[in-house]
């Protein structure tokens, strides 16, 4: 057995010596205040650099060559069949845009779909169906990430 080792390294390389270097039967690592502990296969915690080994016991013995990939696994379970729809679907839509952005589709049914945007963003679309309008209200971040949409029934 070897003596305890103290040193600071990256998360990469202490992936490389947890996960690929199966000489070390056991590592204890320490990040920031989370610890990791491998024994055998088995490893607990997660790492953020910067990672420090605290200590290793390392068996000898010389490590063999990779084996040959193993055979593809059974196909899973197909999964639940969805609702089924209301078998309306519009056709023949004609586009309308403005400054580059689409505005507006009419639909051969006479229903069509208005869209609003602010700063370039879209934050409305709503669809009118005769006297019903779906209208779908999108909300940002401030970092231009899609917070949420709120659908309602006018």
């Amino acid at each position: 057995m070897t003596d305890a080792i103290q040193t600071t390294i990256n998360d990469e390389e202490i992936a490389s010596i947890i996960q690929n270097s199966p000489q070390i039967n056991t590592s204890i690592v320490e990040t920031g205040s989370t610890s990791i502990l491998k024994n055998g296969d088995t490893l607990t915690s997660t790492m953020s650099a910067p990672t420090t080994l605290l200590s290793s016991w390392v068996f000898g013995g010389s490590v063999g060559s990779k084996g040959d990939k193993g055979d593809k696994g059974e196909q899973g379970d197909t999964g639940p069949v969805g609702p089924s729809g209301d078998g309306f679907t519009e056709s023949n839509p004609v586009f309308t845009y403005t400054d580059g952005l689409i505005s507006r589709i009419d639909y051969l049914s006479g229903n069509y779909k208005v869209f609003t945007y602010v700063d370039s963003v879209l934050t409305q679309l709503d669809y009118v169906m005769g006297s019903t309008t779906k209208r779908k209200t999108f909300n940002w971040t401030n970092d231009g990430i899609l917070a949420n949409i709120v659908e309602i029934i006018l």
